[in-house]
């Protein structure tokens, strides 16, 4: 009697074998334009994700599954997932999606022919450790539907949002709200670097006043919500003062339940340095010398920031921001007042010199910053809402900072609690600067 076949036994296995179909039925009237669309230049197009996907597939999971099939305990190189993009080549949608869809087949094929006892067998990745060869199947699965969302997104936002009007306020509000879970969220350890203050705003509306408190005659401009900022933070003199900051805390991750040790390091003028040590995955570090990004993960390894994320991190990780969003922000307008935890809030709608936007709110009352709003385009999730709030002010040597920091989105929550603050504790500038490996 012939062993049951592991595609039988592996409940996502319908998944690998919709996957290359329900893209062809998303994209049928997708034009050459459309599969080329990058929401910015450091952002994936449809085109992009679909060569990923034909490119991961051999390189990534078969190259893998194969390893382990052949010996138990099998080497399993990293892969480097953006090595592909770096030469600058371009991509036809359309081909790469058929060859996604051959290599799929075939992939299926040689599958159906494992028999089930093949899920035990494992691996030892050289930076993830040892896992085995039905937890490399799910993953498989996994990365299918984040890519799929990622065009979804892609696709709904080149072709149908600038054609919503100002729904498109009415979409953000309600995804926001909503408390069911999307298609699928991202990967736990992923989501430790989102520890960064700020990110681009990809999609925003001019007439986001819909949802807040109607502008009146006494209604304060930018400068006087500005000063009172400041003058609720510390003063300029005080802000400006400090040379440096260390943060010690955790972060909370609503997504695995996991609650993670957090360090974070940072030197005026503007480097900046965070540590995350992830329960049964490794550390996550996110680091800025002042002129060049980097960051390392159990997955991708170590690697440059991006051109967009540097541009952020320029104006995100300047120690005296506080003092300095006039010249973070060259546009700023008040976009008026809402209510945040039952509170007055006015609004200021920031734009920097790369034209990304997003969201400040002050409270009306303390003067405080409370709230930032943006979204971005991830390559797991697409287009994402982030909301971050800033709560639990303490004054640390003068200075009022946040020792809680939220940062939400629909699918998941992390939660900075810091409980040790200190200023000016000496920092070698080599601390920010990117390791040899």
């Amino acid at each position: 009697m012939a062993a049951t076949s592991i595609a039988l036994t592996f409940p996502g296995i319908h998944i690998l074998e919709q996957t290359p179909g329900t893209l062809r039925s998303v994209l049928t009237n997708a034009t050459p334009d459309d599969l080329d669309w990058q929401p910015s230049v450091e952002r994936w197009s449809i085109s992009m994700v679909l060569a990923h996907l034909a490119e991961v597939e051999l390189n990534g999971f078969v190259s893998r599954f194969r390893a382990m099939a052949g010996q138990d305990g099998a080497f399993l190189p990293a892969y480097d997932q953006l090595a592909l993009f770096q030469t600058g080549a371009k991509f036809d949608g359309r081909a790469e999606l058929d060859r996604f869809d051959r290599q799929r087949s075939e992939t299926l094929t040689w599958l159906r022919s494992l028999p089930a006892a093949i899920g035990e067998r494992q691996g030892k990745h050289e930076q993830l450790g040892v896992l085995s060869f039905l937890q490399l199947l799910n993953e498989f699965a996994f990365h299918d539907l984040g890519h799929i969302r990622q065009i979804i997104e892609l696709y709904r936002s080149r072709v149908f949002y600038p054609n919503m009007a100002c729904s498109r306020v009415i979409t953000r509000s309600i995804r926001n709200r909503d408390s069911g879970k999307p298609l699928m969220t991202g990967a736990g350890w992923r989501m430790m670097l989102a520890m960064k203050s700020v990110l681009i705003f990809v999609l925003s509306c001019p007439l986001f006043g819909l949802f807040a408190a109607p502008q009146s005659a006494e209604s304060p401009n930018v400068d006087q919500i500005l000063d009172h900022y400041v003058q609720s933070v510390g003063g300029k003199d005080a802000i400006e003062k400090v040379n440096s900051r260390t943060m010690k805390g955790t972060v909370d991750n609503s997504d695995d339940g996991t609650t993670s040790p957090v360090e974070v390091f940072a030197k005026a003028p503007n480097k900046y340095l965070a540590v995350i040590e992830v329960p049964n995955a490794g550390q996550t570090v996110e680091g800025w010398n002042g002129a060049n990004g980097w960051a390392k993960d159990p997955d991708s390894g170590l690697h440059d920031m991006s051109k967009a994320d540097q541009t952020a991190a320029q104006r995100d990780y300047d120690l005296h921001r506080e003092a300095r969003l006039k010249q973070a922000y060259p546009k700023m307008a008040y976009s008026g007042k809402t209510r945040i935890d039952d509170r007055d809030a006015y609004i200021l709608e920031a734009t920097p010199a790369d034209g990304s936007t997003e969201k400040l709110y002050f409270d009306a009352q303390s003067g405080l910053l409370v709230r930032r709003d943006f979204e971005r385009i991830t390559i797991d999730d697409g287009i994402v809402l982030y909301e971050v709030d800033y709560e639990d002010y303490k004054d640390v040597d003068g200075l009022k900072l946040p020792s809680t920091v939220r940062r939400k989105t629909p699918d998941y929550t992390l939660t900075y609690r810091f409980t040790e603050i200190k200023h000016d504790v000496a920092i070698d500038d080599a601390k920010f600067n990117k390791p040899a490996k």
